[in-house]
């Protein structure tokens, strides 16, 4: 490429170094991440953790995020990752869940949507729900004892 950087196997080397590159980014998704601690924006006092589980089919995300109270004897709430997708360094996915009307007598379902980019070895987070709340952004670290490698 150094010799004839404009010939044609320049290019076609430079399109394949580029798609390896952003390959091995999107791998580097897969696997346990955790959030820094969060507060709840409706209630002060409830302090959490998001526990991110990444696996990674081609661009495709797939896993599962949990919430975790930091009180002990406190909550875990497990949901799935859906409609994801990631792409050099940026991932994004949604989580779906519910919650009851103000009169008590049914259950509403929404969606919360991710969007987050790769730097450094940190995951930079935006969380947008469906309804209408200002986004928070956070960050994730890896989960200690955990690789870059798919756990498959």
């Amino acid at each position: 490429m150094e010799q004839y950087p404009e010939g044609t196997f320049a290019r076609l080397a430079r399109r394949r170094t580029d798609r390896i590159s952003g390959a091995d980014a999107v791998a580097s998704f897969a696997g346990d991440w955790i959030s820094e601690v969060l507060t709840n924006p409706f209630d002060a006092n409830d302090h959490y953790r998001l526990h991110f589980s990444f696996t990674m089919a081609g661009e495709r995300v797939l896993g599962t995020m949990i919430r975790v109270s930091e009180r002990p004897g406190g909550y875990r709430v497990k949901r799935g990752i859906f409609d994801g997708a990631a792409r050099d360094n940026q991932l994004e996915f949604l989580t779906k869940y519910e919650v009851m009307t103000l009169s008590g007598s049914a259950n509403e379902k929404h969606s919360k949507q991710y969007y987050a980019t790769l730097k450094d070895g940190v995951l930079e987070i935006v969380m947008q729900d469906d309804q209408g709340y200002p986004p928070e952004t956070f960050s994730a670290r890896r989960a200690a004892g955990t690789s870059t490698d798919s756990p498959d």
